[in-house]
């Protein structure tokens, strides 16, 4: 018995299994680059990324690049808002955050180096 009291591989999902003749297809296929950033593989590689809802394949990506997707829930909607959201604040003019200056008691001397 497993984990969770259930039978090996009892409801567990399918996900498609590429053999490594695919994976090099898909290689050749991106030019060697994530599907996501067109960037060429790193270090870590090229990882499958699958589409959950289709349990299809979409592309390889950098394992960055798939915990980016993982991070909106692939919802196309949350990243668009994402996508306007920077968009409007790099139009807008910069916020200015005001720092409060040192604190004076009434009474207490303000040392010379905050007299300036």
């Amino acid at each position: 018995m497993s984990w969770g009291g259930k039978r090996d591989g009892a409801g567990r999902k399918s996900e498609p299994r590429l053999t490594q003749e695919e994976v090099e297809a898909l290689i050749q296929e991106q030019g060697g680059l994530c599907a996501l950033c067109s960037e060429p593989g790193s270090v870590g590689g090229l990882v499958v990324d699958i589409d959950g809802l289709r349990k299809s394949v979409r592309g390889l990506l950098h394992p960055k690049c798939k915990e980016f997707l993982a991070l909106g829930r692939d919802n196309p909607r949350r990243f668009q808002m994402a996508i306007t959201y920077l968009e409007q604040r790099a139009a807008a003019p910069p916020r200015v955050i005001a720092r409060p200056g040192p604190v004076r008691r009434v009474g207490v001397p303000i040392p010379e180096d905050f007299a300036r």
